[in-house]
């Protein structure tokens, strides 16, 4: 009787534990998970805009986008969101 009364007073114990944290859990994101755009310049003088890409989301994680214009090494980057399993989370 003794056992079966503190096995139920530390089940108790436990689950009241349990259920207290609850199940909202802040969620981490890597570097990885970052989406960016970037603005393709003509050359270091940074004036004329000649290209323009956007990172995609897929259940895979981010991926390249299709490049609008032309690729060049002159380059604004900026990050617009996050991507985890192909979901999108404000940056």
């Amino acid at each position: 009787m003794f056992i079966a009364k503190r096995a139920l007073i530390c089940s108790a114990i436990f689950l009241g534990g349990a259920l207290s944290t609850g199940p909202a859990i802040a969620q981490e994101y890597n570097e990885s998970d970052l989406m960016y755009e970037r603005y393709y310049y003509s050359d270091a003088s940074w004036t004329e805009e000649v290209g323009y890409e956007r990172d995609r989301c897929t259940r895979y994680g981010v991926g390249g986008g299709p490049t609008q214009g032309i690729e060049t090494p002159y380059y604004y980057s900026s990050p617009i969101a996050y991507c985890v399993n192909g979901q999108l989370y404000p940056y």
